[in-house]
C-alpha cells in the first residue's frame, strides 16, 4: 500500500496533515544545526519534532556548514549558504554531527535521509567526487544503527528526469553505494514531470528509475518518492486538474508498488506559481491529499 506524506516548509505555522512528514527547506540542515565545530543549535528542530508527537518523521541531512566544508566558497543553490554543496574537509566532523543528531533524537526521528539531490550542483558540487557521499552514507548508517536500531537510513534522491541528468548521471551515485555495500534501507527518487506533462510521465520516470537500479545491481529495497509535484515553474494548475493529478499519482504509485510518496511542499511558501499543486490548508490539492490520508487511516 502506498502511504502519502508531505515535505513541510513551515511546520510550526501550518501543521501538516496526518501522515509521514519529511523535514527539508525548513531551517534544519546540517549547516543550521551545527554552526561551528562542537556547537549545536537544536531549538528549531526540537520545536518541530515536539509539535509532531508520534508522527513518522524523515529528516534530510544535508548542507555542509561552511566551517566544515572542503570547498568553503562553493556556491550551490542561491538560497543555500556558501560551502553547503561541498564534501566535508574531514570525515570526523560529519561523524561527530551524526552522532550528536541521532543521540538527541533517538526514537523520535524515524528515518534519516543522507543528502538531498546530489545529481545537482545546487547540492553537491564535485560530482567527480561522489564517492565521498557514499562513504558519508556508510559512516552515518553505522552510527545511526548503533544508537537507534529502529531508525531507517534513506538514500539520497536520484532524478530520473532527463533535464537533471536522468539515471545515467544517477548511476555514479548508485555505484558508490554499491562500493559501500548498500548501506541504506530505502531507495528514493524525486519525480517532477516536465511542464504540461501528467501522470503518464510520472509513471514513465518510475520505470526509468527501476531500470537504473537494476543496471547497477541494486538490492530490492522499498521505493519512496521523496518529492513530487507537477507543472514545476510553469504556473498553478486548476483545482480540478490538481485533484486529478493527486488521485492519478496514487493509482500509479500503487501499480508500481511505491511504498511512500512525499508531496512537495506543505506550507504557504509552496508557491503554486512554482509548484503547480499548492498544498496548504484550504487548497484543492490539500483536500485531495487529505481524502487519500483518510482512506489510508
Amino acid at each position: 500500500m502506498t502511504i502519502h506524506g508531505v515535505t513541510t516548509m513551515d511546520p510550526l505555522t501550518w501543521p501538516p496533515p496526518l501522515g509521514p512528514v519529511r523535514l527539508w527547506d525548513c531551517g534544519v540542515t546540517w549547516a543550521d544545526l551545527n554552526p561551528a565545530r562542537g556547537r549545536y543549535e537544536w531549538a528549531r528542530l526540537d520545536a518541530i519534532v515536539d509539535s509532531l508527537p508520534g508522527r513518522d518523521i524523515m529528516l534530510t541531512v544535508a548542507a555542509t556548514p561552511r566551517w566544515a566544508a572542503r570547498e568553503p566558497d562553493s556556491q550551490g543553490a542561491p538560497w543555500m549558504p556558501l560551502g553547503s554543496n561541498s564534501p566535508p574537509h574531514t570525515m570526523a566532523d560529519w561523524e561527530g554531527f551524526i552522532y550528536a543528531l541521532s543521540d538527541r533524537y533517538e526514537g523520535r526521528i524515524t528515518s534519516y535521509q543522507i543528502w538531498n539531490e546530489p545529481q545537482l550542483h545546487d547540492y553537491w558540487a564535485p560530482y567527480g567526487q561522489i564517492g565521498a557521499l557514499g562513504r558519508m552514507t556508510a559512516k552515518a548508517a553505522k552510527i545511526i544503527r548503533k544508537i537507534d536500531p529502529s531508525a531507517q537510513v534513506i538514500g539520497a534522491q536520484v532524478l530520473p528526469r532527463s533535464t537533471s541528468g536522468g539515471m545515467r548521471r544517477a548511476s555514479a551515485y548508485l555505484e558508490t553505494l554499491l562500493e559501500n555495500r548498500w548501506p541504506i534501507d530505502v531507495h528514493t527518487a524525486d519525480l517532477y514531470p516536465l511542464p504540461g506533462q501528467a501522470v503518464a510521465s510520472w509513471s514513465n520516470m518510475v520505470t526509468q528509475w527501476k531500470a537504473g537500479l537494476a543496471r547497477v545491481g541494486a538490492p530490492r529495497l522499498p521505493l519512496w518518492v521523496a518529492e513530487t509535484n507537477f507543472n514545476l515553474m510553469a504556473g498553478s494548475l486548476p483545482d480540478s486538474v490538481a485533484a486529478a493529478r493527486i488521485k492519478g499519482t496514487h493509482k500509479a504509485a500503487e501499480e508500481h508498488k511505491i511504498r511512500r510518496v512525499y508531496w512537495y511542499a506543505w506550507g504557504v511558501h509552496g508557491n503554486a506559481e512554482v509548484l503547480g499543486i499548492a498544498l496548504h490548508q484550504g487548497t484543492a490539492g490539500a483536500k485531495a491529499l487529505q481524502l487519500l490520508l483518510e482512506k489510508e487511516a
